[in-house]
């Protein structure tokens, strides 16, 4: 009595076929679901190189429809361009991650300089003189009231023709003066200081010479 094989008989090359394509499918879901699609492409596309390989080199294939050498090279061709295209799947797949997982950026920012505080000008002089009122003497003194950036100088004019200048170290010989003879005198004076800013004052000396 004469045995019929079906595709269920692992003895049988197509019996073999089928359980060989369920363990690679299963083999392929099982990576992509594992590593993503691109290794599962990778797999897919080894085994096909692996069975291009094989029914290149066996002259005779058990299994009907694989036994001529162009369908070798087809299978061989088909697994070349599913590895190649799973490559290409799988570094995209990692330089996202790794893009993801990039450490913020610790680099400190230059210190700022603050903003440069323009220099304070020198404050003008202050000069302020009085004349002794209702002079009784021909050599008065005449007081003075002075701010002002050292070293200065003070030039004064007494009012009878006489002038005279000196700095700040001699101010009692400045500001004393010897009248010849009687009458009022306008005395001015101005004041310079180390900046070359000035000042002026003046007053009225009335002497009634006895």
């Amino acid at each position: 009595m004469a045995t019929t094989s079906g595709a269920g008989d692992l003895q049988d090359p197509k019996g073999q076929a089928v359980a060989a394509a369920t363990l690679l499918t299963l083999l392929v879901v099982l990576v992509a679901l594992a590593s993503g699609v691109g290794a599962a492409a990778i797999t897919l596309g080894l085994v096909g190189l692996a069975a291009g390989g094989y029914l290149g080199l066996r002259r005779r294939a058990r299994v009907p429809h694989l036994a001529s050498r162009p369908v070798a090279v087809a299978v061989l061709g088909a697994g070349l361009a599913i590895a190649a295209f799973g490559s290409t799947l799988a570094p995209h797949a990692t330089q996202t991650t790794a893009s993801q997982a990039v450490a913020p950026s610790t680099t400190t920012p230059a210190p700022v300089a603050p903003p440069a505080v323009p220099a304070t000008a020198t404050a003008a002089p202050r000069f302020v003189m009085t004349c002794p009122i209702g002079g009784s003497v021909g050599t008065p003194l005449f007081s003075e009231d002075i701010t002002a950036t050292a070293p200065y100088t003070v030039s004064i004019d007494y009012g009878d023709g006489d002038r005279y200048t000196d700095d700040h170290r001699h101010l009692g010989a400045i500001f004393t003066h010897t009248y010849r003879t009687g009458g009022s005198f306008t005395v001015s004076a101005v004041l310079t200081d180390a900046t070359g800013q000035t000042a002026s004052a003046s007053c009225m000396y009335t002497w009634a010479q006895r």
